[in-house]
């Protein structure tokens, strides 16, 4: 199956200390509002999906890190909030795997499962606070 019919964002990336989009498919065009030969490089996509600069570069050094560690056989992960098409921010996984002398990223939305995490245990700690104030 080719990657342009693939349902979730994908990015393939020429590693380095910049590292170069060789190919977006459609899914994460989609996505992101992102077009390669706009952004042709991983810090120039990452100037759009993240707003603020200070996050931004934290997010490119784990997304270098990750890098490395896919180049060196083993799968990089980078966890990170991006801001989507439609200017909402979106939790995202990518999970960055070497194959040849390229780099395949797949970028996974995880909001929801974060969301509910965070509802549960804004939960948790509610329960929490009345259990502790019984009168017992």
């Amino acid at each position: 199956m080719p990657l342009a019919a693939l349902p979730v964002p994908i990015l393939v990336l020429e590693p380095g200390d910049d590292p170069r989009l060789r190919l977006a498919n459609p899914a994460f065009e989609a996505a992101f509002a992102a077009d390669i030969a706009v952004h042709p490089r991983l810090s120039d996509w990452l100037g759009v999906t993240y707003p603020n600069a200070e996050y931004r570069q934290r997010a490119l050094d784990q997304w270098l890190l990750a890098a490395r560690l896919a180049q060196s056989g083993q799968v990089g992960q980078v966890q990170c909030r991006l801001q989507a098409a439609d200017g909402q921010p979106r939790e995202v996984q990518a999970q960055i795997s070497g194959h040849g002398t390229l780099l395949l990223a797949v970028l996974i939305d995880i909001t929801e499962r974060v969301e509910a995490q965070q509802r549960l245990q804004a939960s948790q700690e509610r329960l929490q606070r009345i259990l502790d104030n019984l009168p017992i």
